[in-house]
């Protein structure tokens, strides 16, 4: 039952595999990569004549690009798998089943994988194409397919962790990826800088140490979730687990939200006990109180634990021994603020839908203003409240180290352009929970939305650049990205160590009012698409 005729295996593969955003998506990742080989293929007429780097250069950026769709799309996958039952109001009768409880995990598992494997399979031809070009043996690309599989097996094992602790698919999407992805990138640079001396202790770390760590860690964490649902606590009906404040505050580790004090109360304001005042909001506080925190504080605490951990070394490298390069670290916050704001926002307006309270919200007398604003305010409190927990060392350098006395503007600039993409990317993940259906849907898109219009245009010109065909007119582009206008700034320094011009000025004030026309016209469209659905 557990490999053999095991029915979740079964329904699950026929469910996700018959989907045909399943088939569109693998669609879209053969076809972006089949693009990438196409222009940076050689431009000589016989095999002799191409110079083995460019082979291995091309190979290396096909088997970046599976990591990172794998690292996005096997979370996606396996976030929803116990957490999606218990929204469908169906784990009660799957944990009535006569099946064991670890049978019904490993059939979530292999699910979840055999699309990644998918993804993996559908690359092959291409990657063969490109072994006449030599600079890779057959041997490396076997063991590359070996980490992307042992890769895929760690995310989908935290990923379905998170699913059988949290109560909603976005929860356990959310904490899946900010818990996940800095383990794996960590996990990849180790490898290449820790092994790149040595090709035979390249070859032991990645054959060996780490599909070890990674079985290790996912054997550990299916135990714990099979435990969990043989074993559950005081569960409620549909399959939801009663939820206790006071438990939670005696259980947690490291961290304590008390909502009655300050600065706690910025990111989970107490239950309201008395009547809203005049003229408030009250999709705002309904929003706050009720909705981002209804289930406890636990995703909360995990983010600010896990973000925290992280940003500390880099404050130190970054911010104190190396302030020449502080806009590292701004890109650190501007990562982190991409990876936090749509799980605060993705789900504001398709939850009521999934939840079947939106004709109710739609039918308030309320203007759709109000109700977009609510929503949006309640989000990007939470959501600034967070960066600020990782900007305010920047203030505080400011006074500490003498450096920064004489590049108080660059400091300030970065501050603005931090500032608006936290607002541009709430936005995004607004319109996409205005347009969407589901919950997961609307997280997903927000997020490839967000990585094509930050990380796509300075992504590209790296790789153009690196394959030496890079247009004359995409670096222009790149300033799309608040990424490059960070690194554009005056008092940084770029990749050679040489400063950047004191143009990055205009480019800073360029991409602010870039941003800022932007973000009015999201805001006219959500409100437009808000006032829409109450006419219809």
């Amino acid at each position: 039952m557990y490999l053999r005729d095991n029915p979740v295996l079964q329904s699950e593969l026929i469910v996700h595999l018959r989907k045909g955003r399943s088939l569109a998506i693998l669609a879209a990742l053969v076809v972006g990569l089949s693009a990438i080989v196409l222009v940076a293929w050689p431009e000589q007429q016989t095999l002799d004549e191409v110079d083995p780097l460019v082979g291995r250069r091309l190979i290396h950026w096909l088997f970046l690009g599976q990591f990172v769709a794998i690292c996005f799309f096997v979370p996606g996958m396996a976030a929803g798998a116990i957490a999606g039952e218990r929204e469908r109001t169906t784990l009660e009768m799957l944990l009535a089943s006569p099946m064991p409880a670890g049978a019904i995990v490993l059939g979530k598992l292999l699910a979840s994988l055999i699309y990644a494997l998918l993804l993996i399979v559908a690359m092959l031809p291409i990657v063969v194409l490109c072994l006449p070009l030599g600079g890779v043996s057959v041997y490396e690309v076997l063991v590359f397919y070996w980490l992307l599989l042992w890769a895929a097996v760690a995310l989908a094992s935290i990923a379905l962790a998170a699913s059988g602790r949290f109560d909603r698919t976005i929860s356990a999407l959310a904490v899946a990826y900010v818990v996940a992805l800095p383990g794996e990138l960590l996990l990849v640079w180790f490898w290449w800088q820790f092994g790149g001396s040595s090709a035979g202790l390249r070859l032991t770390l990645a054959v060996s140490v780490l599909p070890a760590a990674c079985l290790v860690l996912s054997l550990v964490l299916l135990r714990l979730t099979s435990r969990r649902l043989a074993k559950p606590g005081e569960w409620g009906s549909e399959g939801r687990e009663v939820f206790d404040a006071h438990r939670e505050a005696k259980e947690a580790m490291l961290l304590v939200i008390d909502r009655e004090a300050f600065p706690d109360r910025l990111l989970a304001p107490p239950e309201r006990g008395d009547l809203l005042p005049d003229g408030a909001n009250p999709v705002y506080d309904k929003q706050l109180r009720s909705e981002l925190f209804a289930q406890g504080t636990l995703m909360l605490r995990l983010v600010i634990q896990v973000s925290l951990l992280v940003a500390f070394p880099l404050m130190a490298c970054f911010l104190i021994f190396r302030p020449d390069r502080a806009a590292w670290y701004a890109s650190y916050v501007l990562l982190f603020e991409m990876l936090v704001g749509p799980i605060f926002l993705a789900g504001a307006i398709c939850g009521e839908r999934e939840r079947q309270t939106l004709d109710l919200l739609l039918a308030a007398p309320l203007g759709a203003g109000r109700i977009v604003a609510g929503k949006l305010l309640a989000g990007l409190r939470v959501c600034l409240t967070l960066t600020g927990l990782l900007v305010w060392p920047i203030v505080l350098v400011c006074f500490l180290v003498p450096y920064y006395w004489a590049h108080l503007a660059t400091v300030a600039a970065m501050l603005g352009v931090l500032a608006l993409a936290c607002l541009t990317i709430g936005l995004v993940a607004l319109a996409c929970s205005a347009t969407c259906e589901r919950t997961g849907t609307s997280m997903i898109v927000s997020y490839l939305l967000l990585g094509a219009l930050f990380i796509g245009p300075p992504a590209a010109s790296l790789l153009m650049k690196l394959l030496g065909a890079e247009p004359a007119t995409l670096s222009s582009w790149t300033l799309i990205s608040p990424f490059s206008t960070l690194f554009s700034l005056p008092a940084t320094l770029d990749e050679s160590g040489v400063p950047t011009a004191a143009g990055g000025w205009m480019i800073c004030a360029g991409h602010l009012l870039c941003y800022a026309l932007f973000d009015l016209l999201l805001v006219w469209g959500i409100v437009l698409r808000v006032d829409a659905r109450r006419i219809g």
